[in-house]
């Protein structure tokens, strides 16, 4: 009796530590938050069968005094690509090609680097920005407005930001790359390619990510959008997720701030949305890096266990990286970042910044989404990297 006495105590006593160990953290994030400029954020620490913590902070809507709860959705970014990762590999699982694919031999439209015309630009190029494709989609192209402006709100900087996005139309991005990569385009340069063939030079490119998943979209007949809904958000049972305004709930949207002054910006919607138009909130995305997590273990559920190993796997020899790699990366993956022992990505937009990653060593990962541009105040980049850390030592 004595024993099973002490045997119940201990356990109190764990849950009890456990429980102040969370309220201690909660008060510590809480605490970086007041100290912030940011109007709100959500942040989580997840296991591959498990959420460690998971909870919003500040305000989604400063305007209404809405928090910012965690199945609040927003934009992520560039960490869309991550889906176009998964949407290759998928369509390799189901025989439309191979990683060492040609490009030309998928598209309906020729694109190659005429500086290199004989070295096929291959679809592995494409998902590790180094296809030699030098051309980037300008950023203000990418957004079309979904409102009208209050132009009261905003100085004159920012109102030359918002005239040039107010005239944007939608765009098919298939006939943009066209366009601009094909010698056949009305807007072709040679000069949208670069001095090097390709495969062998890093440049960051949203124009090749997108051409990435026009190759989804050409292959199986689906819009990048059903793609995903059918092979990724349907699989996990996502409950707020999808493309620019294809959420289930857009009214569980944030509002989006840019500038140092913390100014809303009006409802948008992104035309290269597999690049960068993942519209998401923190509750699914931690369903999604729970997945990777697993898949990185070889128990994942979207792709077969050889197909994750290649997703997040090392993509090149460590000793033969591509020119220009990075400095801050170690390797690459298709679509995903390697950072030492972090695997994951970055995004970063209009009023949006996000950060994915988990550790291959200790299968924790971290997720950090905020309603504001970190690249808009430095102050705001100290503050976050503040509250990245704290979520380590939790």
């Amino acid at each position: 009796m004595f024993r099973k006495f002490l045997t119940v105590a201990s356990l109190l006593i764990q849950l009890n530590l456990e429980a102040q160990s969370r309220t201690d953290f909660d008060k510590k994030i809480e605490g970086l938050l007041e100290n912030s400029n940011f109007p709100g954020f959500a942040i989580s620490m997840v296991m591959k069968d498990s959420i460690i913590f998971s909870k919003g902070y500040g305000f989604a809507n400063k305007e209404d005094k809405i928090a910012f709860r965690t199945d609040h959705n927003q934009i992520v970014a560039s960490i869309s690509k991550t889906w176009i990762g998964i949407a290759l590999m998928k369509c390799i699982e189901e025989g439309y090609f191979k990683l060492e694919t040609d490009v030309n031999e998928i598209l309906p439209f020729k694109v190659f680097n005429p500086k290199f015309p004989d070295q096929p630009i291959l679809i592995k190029h494409l998902a590790t920005h180094t296809s030699s494709i030098k051309y980037s989609i300008p950023d203000l192209h990418k957004i079309v407005l979904d409102e009208g402006v209050s132009w009261e709100h905003f100085n004159s900087k920012e109102k030359k930001i918002l005239e040039k996005v107010i005239e944007n139309k939608k765009i098919a991005i298939g006939s943009y790359l066209e366009s601009y990569l094909s010698t056949s385009g009305d807007k072709y340069s040679a000069k949208h390619y670069g001095k090097y063939p390709p495969g062998s030079t890093y440049k960051y490119s949203n124009t090749a990510a997108a051409l990435a998943s026009y190759l989804v979209e050409t292959v199986t007949g689906l819009s990048f959008d059903d793609f995903c809904a059918r092979h990724i958000i349907e699989p996990l049972s996502m409950a707020n997720a999808g493309f620019n305004t294809s959420i289930p709930n857009p009214n569980k949207t944030v509002r989006y701030y840019f500038g140092k002054d913390q100014k809303p910006v009006p409802p948008y919607s992104h035309n290269f949305y597999p690049t960068g138009g993942l519209n998401i909130s923190n509750d699914d995305i931690n369903l999604f890096l729970m997945e990777i997590i697993k898949g990185y273990g070889g128990q994942g559920k979207l792709l077969a266990a050889d197909s994750y190993q290649v997703l997040l796997g090392n993509q090149y020899d460590k000793n033969d990286l591509p020119k220009k790699f990075p400095a801050d990366e170690t390797n690459h993956g298709i679509f995903w970042v390697h950072r030492d022992q972090l695997i994951g990505h970055t995004g970063g937009g209009l009023g949006t910044s996000a950060f994915l990653f988990f550790n291959k060593n200790t299968g924790i990962g971290k997720v950090f989404t905020t309603n504001c541009e970190l690249e808009s105040d430095k102050k705001l980049v100290y503050q976050f990297i503040e509250i990245w850390k704290a979520m380590d030592e939790f």
